[in-house]
This record gives structure tokens, sequence and C-alpha cells, in this order.
């Protein structure tokens, strides 16, 4: 039985070249478009995604707005950043508080049941273990929210300014090897096609 890769050689035959071409989709440089169809073309060149430029470009600007923030502003985006780390986890814990108490009560009426057979006896286990991990364990978000809470607004203007350096440094190095990844990939299609002249 063919495969994708020897189907049009077998129904309507094909050059080496073109069997090669279609081939390479199955190694590194064109490992991408493994899944594309046989006859989607190669390209002659490949491009690096522009998510980690784009990124990049982002986060220097929010270091850059983050420089050129007075003291009084920084310490204002400080409480901001407070206020809602603090509002997001108290929403977390209330959310997960609410479906637990939903498994609770399914728990109790599951516990009530009684099965109409000795074979429905491992169900009703099922339904009481499936209940059971559902079940939130909310001493991390509670962690958390005293964690946000003591942390002062200063605490978290800092942490915002390292986090936009990290987030340079990030994109900067992950640019630069997608870069590569995309000149390597050419340079193996463009010796392939070389060798296949």
């Amino acid at each position: 039985m063919p495969t994708g890769y020897t189907a049009k050689l077998v129904e309507n035959g094909q050059s080496f070249k073109e069997f090669a071409m279609g081939c390479a989709r199955a190694f590194g440089a064109c490992i991408e478009m493994r899944d594309d169809p046989q006859d989607a073309p190669i390209p002659e060149e490949f491009k690096p995604s522009d998510y980690h430029a784009k990124a990049l470009a982002e986060a220097q600007k929010t270091a850059e707005r983050y420089a050129a923030m007075s003291a009084g502003e920084l310490l204002a985006m400080g409480q901001k950043f407070k206020r809602e780390s603090i509002a997001g986890w108290r929403n977390c814990i209330d959310a997960h508080n609410a479906e637990n108490a939903r498994l609770v009560t399914m728990r109790s009426q599951v516990e009530m049941w009684r099965p109409p057979s000795g074979d429905h006896a491992e169900f009703k286990k099922f339904m009481l273990q499936q209940l059971e991990v559902s079940m939130h364990d909310t001493k991390w978000s509670m962690e958390a929210l005293e964690k946000s809470e003591a942390k002062t607004p200063q605490q978290y203007a800092d942490e915002a300014i390292i986090e936009a350096g990290r987030s340079i440094g990030y994109h900067a190095k992950e640019l630069e090897e997608d870069t590569q990844r995309a000149a390597d990939r050419t340079r193996w299609v463009k010796q392939l096609r070389e060798s296949l002249k």
C-alpha cells in the first residue's frame, strides 16, 4: 500500500526530482510541510516567524515606557498591578469554591443513590472518583493571594521592570535562533535542489 510519499509515484509515475522533493517534507528543513498537500511547493527561502520580532519590539517599548516613568508613576503602576493581582486570585478562589460546592452537592446525591444492581456498584464508585479528582485544592491559590497582598506596590513595579528586561533578552535570543533555523532550512533545500539538477 503506498504512503503519502509514494502515492503519486505508484499512481501516475514521478521523476526522481519530484519524488525526492516530495520526500524532503519528512526532513528537518521541510518538516513543517509534512502535512501539507504533496503538490504544495517547497519555498526557495524560509522566513523566520514574526512572533519574536513583534514580541521583542513590544518588550522594548514597555521597558522604555517604564524607564521614562517618574517614581510616583511607577508606584501608581505598582498599586494597579497589586490590585489586579489580588482581584485575580480572589476571583480564582471564588470560582474554585463555587465549582467545589457543585461537586459536593453532586457527591451527596451520588452517595444517596442506590445502584439498581451489583453490576452498577463499580459505576457508583467511578462517579465518586470522578467527583473527587475534580475537586480544587485552593491551598495554592490562597497562598498566592497572601503573597500578592503582602507584596508592596514598589515590589510589583520592580518585578514589572525586571520582567520587561527578561522578555527583551528572551525574545532577542529566540529571534536570533529562529532566523538561523530559517537560514539553515533555506540552505538545506538549496543544496538539495542543486544536487537534483
